[in-house]
């Protein structure tokens, strides 16, 4: 089945794509929205509706934008790579990545490892104003070092269950 047939025959992703739900409302209220993908779904399930509440947020600010005064909107998300390891969702969200800044749209993740689409890794790291390091291979903390221009040599350095926090940021 291709991948966006499953947001019209599949109930759950269609009530979540519907207007059952007024994000407009809710960022002019300033409301935290929380989402909880239980473990238990099938992992491309967790992915596609994941993806569907990111689009529909994009796309939402991005109307905001277009007729009124909007603000800023943070989505955080944890377990990352859960989202990002399919190809569908992983196109989807490296496409949306670079133009969310734009709209005041912000991304905060948390990534447990870098196994995921290697298409999304680069506008990942570049596109999101905080990332966290938890216990990863020396392999993939070479490359995040590389990407934020850490000193690798110190990373290696940081004491077991230690975490590594990056905060950058880019001109509006």
């Amino acid at each position: 089945m291709p991948f966006l047939e499953e947001f019209v025959v599949n109930y759950h992703l269609l009530r979540l794509t519907s207007s059952s739900m007024d994000l407009d409302r809710s960022i002019e209220n300033k409301e935290m929205l929380v989402f909880s993908l239980p473990e238990s779904f099938h992992p491309k399930a967790t992915a596609l509706i994941a993806s569907a509440l990111l689009i529909r947020i994009y796309y939402t600010q991005l109307f905001r934008l277009k007729e009124k005064e909007h603000g800023r909107v943070f989505v955080i998300i944890d377990g990352f790579e859960r989202l990002a390891r399919f190809s569908e969702t992983a196109g989807i969200i490296a496409e949306k990545l670079g133009k969310m800044a734009e709209i005041g749209l912000h991304m905060i993740v948390a990534i447990q490892n870098l196994e995921f689409n290697k298409k999304l890794l680069k506008p990942l790291l570049e596109n999101t104003g905080l990332g966290f390091i938890f216990s990863i291979p020396k392999k993939e903390l070479e490359k995040l070092a590389k990407y934020w221009r850490l000193n690798f040599l110190n990373l290696k350095l940081m004491p077991l269950g230690s975490s590594c926090v990056c905060l950058t940021s880019s001109p509006p």
